[in-house]
């Protein structure tokens, strides 16, 4: 039950194109998703999305890296 709740509420148009999740955690307490973003923004619009989501009490934006051939990497932990 847990699992299909996380799933429906990370769902394709919580994320905007150009942005793609590439791992998923999930525990009884939270979820830490690693995505992908093509730009900055993509990353602000995907915790602003995932906010409006009464499924998570926090979005929490935990890591950002970034290279040439990756583009930039980010963790967030969503706390159910």
């Amino acid at each position: 039950m847990l699992h299909a709740q996380v799933f429906r509420c990370m769902q394709m148009e919580k994320f905007p194109l150009g942005t793609e999740i590439v791992g998923l955690t999930v525990s009884a307490q939270e979820v830490m998703a690693e995505a992908r973003a093509e730009s900055d923004t993509m990353i602000g619009e995907v915790i602003s999305r995932l906010a409006q989501e009464p499924t998570w009490k926090e979005v929490e934006l935990v890591n950002v890296t970034g290279d040439k051939q990756q583009g930039i990497r980010f963790s967030l932990r969503l706390t159910l």
